[in-house]
C-alpha cells in the first residue's frame, strides 16, 4: 500500500481543527452575553447563589461544529418573602457545586424548587445545576441520563439557547438525527440570531442528506456569526455548496449497513450498488477485529479522485475521510484491479466511525492508530515503521514521544512529517494489541470519556503509558 493511500483522515483532522482554533475569541465574547444574564438574576434567591463566573463545557462536536457558547449560573441577592428554608437550600447548591457534587446540587435546587415551584430564578439555578450534572454523565458514557437532564434544563430555560444546543449536540454525538432537528428547530424559532444553533441545525441536515437545506442554515450561521465562527461558518457553507454541485443528481443505494450515494451510472467504477458487496465484507472485517458492530447505517459517497479533492479540499494523497459520512477516492479504473485498495481505505475510514461512536473526543494517536491496525493488520506495525525510519535515514530514536503527538495531525505541514506520525500510531496500537490483546485497546478507548489519555491507558491496561511506551521504543530500537 503506498503512502498515498496510507493517509486516510477523520473530521477531526480537517475542518474541526480549523473549528477548534477559531473557538477560542469567540467564547470569551459569548462570556458577556451570559453575564448580562446572570445580571438580570440579580434579585434571585440565596444571598451567595451561584457562581457567575462562565464556565466551560465540555461538547463534543459533530460535523465541524464549534462548541456552543459558555454558560453561567446564575446569581442572586436575598429575595425578600422567600423562606430562609428555600435560601438555605440554594446556599447548599452553591457548596455542591463548588465541590463537584452536581448530584447533590439538583437535588437542593428541586427541593427549593417544590417549595417555589414557579419561581424564575429557582428554575434557572435548576437548569444550570442540570446542564453540570448532564457534563458529568456524559463523562460517565450514561447519555440517556445526560439526555434526561439536558431535556429538562431546556424546558425550565428556554430563554438559554446554550441548553438546547448541548442537547441537540448530543443527539448528534448519538446520531439521533430526528431527534437533533426536533430539539434545534424549536430553538432556532425562540433564537433565530444564535450562529451555534444554526450551524448545529446545518449538521444536523447535511447528516440527513437535505444539502439544500443545510446551505441555507450554514449561510444564517455566517450571516449572525462573527470573526473566527464567521469563518468556520463560511468554510463550512463553501463546502457544502461544493458537494451539492457534485451530489445532487447522484443515486442512493441504501443496504442493511450502508447508504450508498454514488454517480447514477452503471458502467462507472464509481457506481454503488456494485461496490455494496465489497464494503460490507470490510465491514465485517473492522468488526471483527474490534469487537464491535454498530447497528446504525454508515453513509458512504464515493468520488473520482478530482471531485474528492474539490469537495473535501484534502491533499492528493488523502485517498479517504470521516465526517459522520465515510468519503471514498475511487480510481478511474475496473473494480477488480482496485477492489482491494478500496477495502483498505474503507477499512480505516469504518474504524473512525466505530471510534466517533465510543469516544468522539478521542485524539489522533489512538484514533489514527486503530484505523490503520484494521487497515493494514496486525503484528507489522513496527515493521512498518522502522522500514520507514531507515529508507528516510531517521534514527530509530527519532520517533515522536506518544503522550506528545498532538490531538489532530492538521498542524504537520509535510507529508513526511504526517507519514512519521501514521506510523508511529499504528505501530504502537499494534504494540497494544500484542502486549494486552484488542481489550487492551477498546478499553483504552472507552475509558478515554472520562479520564485524560494516560490516566485512561493505565485504567484500562494495569501499566502506565509511559512504561508500556519505554518497552515499545525499546522494541523499535531493535527491530531487525
Amino acid at each position: 500500500m503506498s503512502t498515498r493511500v496510507l493517509v486516510s483522515v477523520s473530521v477531526l483532522t480537517i475542518l474541526f481543527a480549523v473549528a477548534v482554533l477559531g473557538w477560542k475569541q469567540y467564547t470569551e465574547q459569548s462570556a458577556a452575553q451570559w453575564e448580562s444574564f446572570a445580571e438580570a438574576l440579580t434579585e434571585g434567591v440565596g444571598s451567595d447563589g451561584p457562581e457567575t463566573t462562565p464556565v466551560e463545557p465540555t461538547v463534543d462536536v459533530v460535523g465541524a461544529t464549534p462548541s456552543t457558547p459558555q454558560l453561567s449560573a446564575p446569581d442572586g441577592a436575598q429575595t425578600p418573602g422567600v423562606s430562609a428554608r428555600v435560601n438555605g437550600l440554594v446556599d447548599d447548591a452553591k457548596a455542591a457545586l463548588a465541590e463537584g457534587r452536581t448530584g447533590d446540587a439538583v437535588m437542593s435546587l428541586e427541593s427549593a424548587l417544590a417549595i417555589e415551584p414557579e419561581h424564575p430564578v429557582l428554575m434557572a439555578n435548576l437548569a444550570y445545576a442540570l446542564y453540570k450534572r448532564s457534563e458529568d454523565l456524559r463523562a460517565e458514557l450514561r447519555f440517556d441520563h445526560a439526555e434526561g437532564d439536558l431535556v429538562r434544563a431546556v424546558e425550565l430555560a428556554p430563554e438559554q439557547p446554550g441548553y438546547a444546543a448541548h442537547l441537540g449536540n448530543l443527539a448528534l454525538r448519538r446520531y439521533r438525527l430526528d431527534e437533533a432537528h426536533d430539539v434545534l428547530a424549536p430553538a432556532l424559532e425562540l433564537h433565530p440570531d444564535n450562529p451555534d444553533l444554526w450551524l448545529l441545525f446545518a449538521d444536523t441536515l447535511t447528516l440527513q442528506g437535505d444539502l439544500p437545506g443545510a446551505i441555507e442554515a450554514y449561510t444564517s450561521a455566517v450571516s449572525f456569526a462573527t470573526d473566527k465562527q464567521r469563518d468556520v461558518a463560511q468554510t463550512l457553507l463553501d463546502r457544502a455548496r461544493r458537494q451539492w454541485d457534485v451530489e445532487q443528481d447522484y443515486l442512493t443505494d441504501t443496504t442493511s449497513s450502508f447508504v450508498i450515494r454514488s454517480p447514477n451510472d452503471p458502467s462507472s467504477p464509481l457506481w454503488g450498488p456494485q461496490l455494496a458487496g465489497v464494503l460490507e465484507r470490510a465491514r465485517a472485517e473492522v468488526g471483527n477485529a474490534l469487537g464491535t458492530h454498530p447497528q446504525q447505517r454508515a453513509t458512504v459517497i464515493l468520488y473520482d479522485r478530482e471531485t474528492f479533492r474539490d469537495v473535501t479540499g484534502t491533499h492528493d494523497w488523502v485517498g479517504g475521510l470521516f465526517d459522520r459520512k465515510i468519503r471514498l477516492s475511487i480510481r478511474d479504473m475496473p473494480l477488480e484491479d482496485q477492489r482491494d485498495e478500496i477495502e483498505s481505505t474503507f477499512r480505516h475510514e469504518y474504524a473512525h466511525f466505530i471510534v466517533s461512536e465510543i469516544a468522539p473526543r478521542c485524539p489522533a494517536v489512538l484514533n489514527e492508530g486503530i484505523a490503520q491496525y484494521v487497515q493494514h493488520g496486525r503484528g507489522v506495525g513496527i515493521a512498518r515503521l522502522t522500514n520507514y525510519l531507515d529508507s528516510k535515514g531517521v534514527p530509530r530514536t527519532g520517533i515522536p514521544e506518544i503522550s506528545e503527538l498532538p490531538d489532530t495531525f492538521m498542524q504537520f505541514t509535510s507529508q513526511d512529517e504526517v507519514s512519521l506520525a501514521y506510523l508511529t500510531s499504528y505501530a504502537f496500537i499494534d504494540h497494544v494489541v500484542t502486549m494486552h490483546g484488542t481489550i487492551g485497546v477498546t478499553g483504552w478507548l472507552r475509558e478515554l470519556n472520562g479520564a485524560p489519555l494516560a490516566e485512561a491507558y493505565q485504567r484500562a491496561n494495569g501499566r502506565t503509558l509511559e512504561a508500556e511506551e519505554r518497552l515499545f521504543r525499546e522494541q523499535v530500537r531493535t527491530e531487525r
